[in-house]
């Protein structure tokens, strides 16, 4: 006796190439926020829809009512969670807040840098140097806000001349990067 299969093998195959398609082929960098959530509605029942997701959250043209669309269909991926939450200036305040709350311990991360990020906008010198204070430790996420601290374009040379200075390298190399490319005072 013959059991009958679930599989057809047919239709199977046209799936994996349209997986295939889709995530080796472009996706169009002249594409709007619409067509990319079109893009997304065609393939998020499929095999490949997590992993196409964190491409179009990662396109320029992505917006903020994109990243939310792309959190409540993934609920539980962490990979467009993670997507999302390295799309700093682009997460509006609600997603932050949803990325800070995130199961993953990545996510988090990521989206901390976030909040960093936001925080030192338009900050003053003592802002920098309390983030500065605030990253101490051996802890990764000590060591990425010491880096996002010495990559900051408007990171005061106090903060800079201090990151010279610690075992940090990552931070240090960024510090030492941006004080050799200021003028020289006189």
């Amino acid at each position: 006796m013959v059991l009958p299969t679930t599989i057809d093998v047919p239709s199977l195959r046209r799936r994996y190439r349209a997986a295939r398609r889709a995530l080796t082929e472009p996706v169009d960098p002249a594409a709007s926020a619409t067509q990319l959530r079109a893009l997304l509605l065609r393939h998020q029942r499929t095999m490949h829809g997590c992993a196409l997701a964190q491409l179009v959250v990662a396109h320029p043209h992505a917006d903020a009512d994109l990243l939310r669309w792309a959190l409540a269909r993934w609920p539980d991926d962490a990979g467009v969670w993670n997507a999302v939450a390295t799309r700093p200036g682009l997460v509006p305040p609600d997603v932050l807040a949803a990325l800070l709350g995130a199961r993953s311990p990545s996510v988090r991360h990521h989206a901390a840098l976030i909040q960093l990020r936001e925080r030192l906008r338009g900050a003053s010198d003592e802002v920098f140097l309390t983030a500065l204070r605030d990253a101490a430790g051996d802890d990764p996420d000590a060591a990425a806000a010491r880096t996002v601290l010495a990559a900051h374009p408007d990171a005061p040379d106090a903060l800079l001349r201090a990151l010279v200075d610690t075992d940090d390298d990552a931070a240090r190399d960024h510090a030492r990067a941006r004080l050799s490319a200021r003028p020289s005072p006189g």
